[in-house]
C-alpha cells in the first residue's frame, strides 16, 4: 500500500483531502532511501523482504507499477 511521505509541506495544498501525505519529521525514510539529495519527487518501492529499488526525479506511475512488478517476480524467485 501506498505511503506518501513529504520532506517540506510546500505545493502540498492542492492535495488536501485528496493525497494523505505524511511528514518525515525524523527523517527516516530520506536518511534510509534517499541519501543523496535530489530536488523534485523520488519514490522506493519495498518487498516483503526488505528489498528496495529507489528512484530519483520525475517518473509516471507506470514506472512504479514496473519495479513494483520486478521486485515480486524477484521474490517469487527466491
Amino acid at each position: 500500500e501506498p505511503l506518501f511521505v513529504y520532506k517540506v509541506s510546500q505545493g502540498l495544498r492542492k492535495y488536501n483531502g485528496i493525497i494523505p501525505y505524511v511528514n518525515d519529521k525524523n527523517h527516516l525514510i530520506e536518511r534510509t532511501f534517499f541519501k543523496i539529495h535530489y530536488p523534485g519527487s523520488s519514490f522506493v518501492v519495498l518487498d516483503l523482504a526488505g528489498n528496495y529499488i529507489s528512484y530519483y526525479g520525475e517518473y509516471s506511475y507506470d514506472q512504479v507499477l514496473d519495479l513494483l512488478s520486478e521486485l515480486e517476480s524477484n521474490l517469487l524467485k527466491d
